[in-house]
């Protein structure tokens, strides 16, 4: 009596399909070589078992489409295809669909993920990864590159996944040197000097002043000392010489007075154009103008 014929499993020929459609599109190079020897396809099939343990299931795969080349023993090819199978089915996959700036589709873009080269275009179908964080970059010309980190979980098939790249970046400015200064903008510059100019103006002023006032300061001191040696004080003297002492004396101190003050209004012109912004002076129109004449010194500041 012949046994009846013991049913096949479903899933045994979907496995066994999914395996020779690896050993096709992976590896067929290598799978026709003839010349993978039996030590090749033993070292092949232990490497895929240690790297399926860590899950690192893409290059479990590679191992596993190398001992399954026609020229490994039977033992072991079958096992690997059995292997391949098992390990394409629990393999994360990852669809990416890529949009430019106007929303149109991208195909001709280069995936890779932590650097290694997944595909260099898109054709919409799953991208097989390894399940974990992963850093993928994406590629286009004329496009800024687009990176994302993203977390795939194991056996997760088919992720849907989007990308938009931004528009072009235009010509990137250049950075003054260290220590250049920028061009202020128009009519900053003239405004900055004349602002210096009416302070160094003012600081000179003061200077002068200063210096003029203590000489006649002195002058006067001197003259007090001649005059008093004619008369003891302005109001009790009679003589024509003591009274011209008395006012020599007195004219000298004046003039010291009125130089100290000009001074002061000189140190005050210098105080505010140093340390006010140029762009009020230039708004307001600014100006300082000096005369000094015979006996005289005239300070004239408009702001």
């Amino acid at each position: 009596m012949i046994p009846p014929a013991r049913p096949v499993h479903r899933l045994a020929i979907v496995r066994v399909g999914m395996a020779a459609a690896v050993v096709l599109a992976q590896g067929p190079a290598r799978a026709a070589d003839a010349t993978t020897t039996a030590t090749d396809c033993i070292a092949a099939r232990n490497a895929s078992l240690d790297l399926t343990k860590r899950q690192d299931l893409r290059a479990a795969r590679a191992q596993l489409v190398i001992c399954s080349a026609d020229s490994c023993p039977d033992d072991i090819r079958q096992d690997c295809v059995k292997r391949a199978a098992d390990v394409t089915a629990q393999m994360p996959t990852l669809v990416v669909r890529a949009k430019d700036a106007a929303g149109a589709d991208l195909t001709a873009v280069k995936v890779t993920m932590d650097g290694e080269v997944l595909a260099e275009r898109l054709d919409g179908t799953g991208l097989p990864v390894d399940s974990g964080e992963h850093t993928f970059t994406f590629e286009a010309a004329g496009q800024q590159l687009v990176t994302r980190t993203w977390l795939i979980q194991h056996t997760q098939k088919e992720r849907r996944e989007e990308i938009a790249f931004a528009a072009p970046a235009g010509p990137a400015s250049v950075p003054p040197p260290a220590g250049a200064q920028q061009a202020p903008p128009d009519g900053a510059q003239g405004g900055s000097d004349a602002h210096k100019t009416a302070a160094l103006v003012g600081a000179g002023v003061a200077a002068a002043g200063i210096v003029t006032g203590t000489i006649y300061g002195v002058l006067a001191i001197s003259r007090k000392n001649d005059a008093e040696g004619v008369c003891p004080g302005s109001s009790v003297c009679a003589t024509p010489e003591g009274v011209s002492k008395w006012n020599s004396a007195q004219s000298a101190a004046n003039v010291s007075t009125l130089m100290f003050v000009v001074a002061g209004l000189g140190a005050l012109e210098a105080a505010i154009f140093w340390f006010t912004p140029s762009g009020n002076a230039t708004a307001r129109g600014t100006s300082t103008q000096v005369g000094i004449g015979p006996g005289m010194l005239q300070l004239k500041a408009i702001w």
